[in-house]
Parts: structure tokens; sequence; C-alpha cells
């Protein structure tokens, strides 16, 4: 799959282990008022080489929004990026229950607003 091997040169550019880090629902207003959750944390980060088993999946679920998931959250949620013409490289979160929210633009941004698990600084101060 071609829009596949896209994907994987898209999430090559993570040069972090993304294990342990968080992300605040606060910084999204309906992410915030959807889920009960106040922090998601990444609890593992799915192998390049085995995203395409993990596209085969979670296709059943994700198809019709055209996302990828490429990290899982405590709770089995999982962070999901843009495969499509319209939303490729853009990073959405996925919960079985609550459905599916857009979080960043671009992984670089989804990056820069994470937080390590017992930390209250960002990645990337500024955001």
């Amino acid at each position: 799959m071609e829009k596949l091997n896209l994907v994987k040169k898209t999430l090559e550019s993570i040069n972090l282990n993304l294990i342990e880090y968080k992300f605040d629902t606060d910084l999204l207003d309906e992410l915030k008022k959807e889920i009960p959750d106040t922090t998601l944390l990444i609890t593992e980060v799915f192998p390049k080489d085995e995203l395409e088993e993990i596209y085969k999946s979670f296709s059943p679920y994700l198809e019709d929004n055209k996302i990828l998931p490429f990290v899982s959250t405590l709770g089995d949620s999982n962070f999901c990026i843009g495969f499509s013409k319209e939303n490729f490289g853009k990073i959405y979160y996925q919960d079985l229950d609550f459905g599916v929210f857009k979080v960043a633009d671009s992984i670089e941004s989804f990056i820069k607003a994470l937080r390590k698990k017992d930390s209250k600084d960002y990645i990337c101060q500024g955001l």
C-alpha cells in the first residue's frame, strides 16, 4: 500500500521514545467535553514494520476516517495518523467508546503538545 509507505516515512521523523509521554485533553475543548480522561498516557509505540498488519486489524473501525494507529494509550485507545489526500499527516485520537477526534495538524505539532508523564513542561516550550 503506497499510502502506508508515505505514513511510515512521516513517522520516521519521530526521534523520540513516546512511551510515558502524555497528551492533556484540556488542550482541545471538544475532546475535554467528550471523554472523561484529563490526560492520555502513551503506553506503546507500534513498530513501523507492523503497521500494515495493524492497518488490517483496525480497518473495519477506522477505514471511514482514513486513519492508521501508530501509538496506543492507557485504556487501549490510539493516536492515529491520517493517510488520505484530505487528512494526510493529521493526528487523531481514536476511542472505540467516544469516537475520533482531530488533535493536531501534523506529527510535529502533536509532539510539541506532549509532556513527560510526571512533568508539567511540554516537549517544546512556547506551545
